[in-house]
């Protein structure tokens, strides 16, 4: 659903049990699925399992017993089902922003690290400069 609702203007796919075959079936490669990250890619591709048509063939406790919850997780998305209950509102435990940044080199020199520092809070800053809960934010921290 995820590589289809990126393919609309408005973000939202609709999916049929009658259509896995066609669309989740033919996601490749396989990292291109959902919760599929490279590591896990590489570990199922261990198991011989090259794609999400395969993926889907492999029983739900085998997947379950090499890759945990996530691998019960996978066969039922290889089948189009997905269990995540989306009625309920998200409510998210901070309202926190944050930025974290790798550096291609040890800064040593004061004014550079300032710098880089000031950089990263500007960034905060902007996410920050939004709508919080529909009202204006008119009070800005920033915690170095």
């Amino acid at each position: 659903m995820d590589n289809a609702a990126k393919k609309t203007p408005n973000g939202i796919a609709e999916c049929h049990y009658e259509m896995v075959s066609e669309t989740i079936w033919n996601i490749h490669p396989i990292n291109e699925m959902w919760g599929i990250g490279q590591r896990t890619a590489a570990n199922i591709y261990r198991l011989g399992i090259d794609s999400v048509y395969s993926l889907s063939t492999n029983s739900a406790q085998s997947l379950k017993r090499t890759h945990r919850i996530i691998g019960e997780q996978l066969f039922y998305y290889a089948h189009g089902i997905d269990q995540s209950i989306i009625a309920q509102n998200y409510i998210p435990l901070s309202n926190s922003f944050s930025k974290s940044q790798i550096l291609d080199r040890d800064y040593i020199d004061q004014y550079e690290i300032e710098v880089v520092i000031r950089e990263m809070a500007d960034q905060v800053a902007i996410k920050r400069s939004g709508l919080v809960d529909g009202i204006k934010d008119k009070k800005r921290h920033i915690t170095i």
